[in-house]
Parts: C-alpha cells; sequence; structure tokens
C-alpha cells in the first residue's frame, strides 16, 4: 500500500505542490473517516464468528442427539417386532 509520502510525491510531479498537499489531505481526511466504520464493522462481525470450540461443541452435542435417537429407533422396532411376534402366535 502507497504511503501518504510515495503518494505526495508521485501527485507533485504531476499536479505542483500545491494541490498535491490539498489531494493527500483530502485523502487523509477521508482515510480517517473511514477507520471508525471500518472497526465498528469490524467489531459487530467478531461477536457473531463461531471460534473453534464453539463448532466442536456443536458437534458433540449433535453426535449425542444422533445416538439418543438411534437408540429410540432400536427401541421403537424392538416393541413393534415384539408386538407382531405375539400377535402372530410365534
Amino acid at each position: 500500500m502507497i504511503n501518504t509520502l510515495e503518494l505526495f510525491e508521485a501527485l507533485k510531479t504531476r499536479f505542483g505542490d500545491k494541490e498535491a498537499k490539498t489531494i493527500v489531505k483530502e485523502i487523509e481526511k477521508i482515510e480517517s473517516g473511514i477507520s471508525p466504520i471500518v472497526e465498528k464493522e469490524l467489531d459487530r462481525k467478531i461477536d457473531v464468528l463461531a471460534t473453534r470450540e464453539d463448532i466442536a461443541r456443536s458437534e458433540a452435542r449433535l453426535t449425542m442427539r444422533m445416538f439418543y435417537f438411534w437408540i429410540g429407533q432400536v427401541a421403537v422396532i424392538s416393541g413393534i417386532l415384539v408386538y407382531f411376534f405375539k400377535s402372530t402366535g410365534h
């Protein structure tokens, strides 16, 4: 990224000293106004950013729920089979 001095030197050869200073000062004003806006947006996004630890916890909870669901399915199917075999006399 070009710094202020390099920008001034580049503009000075094309526009002259006074105009180059004016342009550089205006760019600095714009940058100083943008900086707080960018920082605020960055802070907002960091607040909702998930860490690896958050993702690991979510995966662990999901795995446990899947396991409970699987146990429930086995119990239901076993109950249906027991009922079926008792009702048919086997």
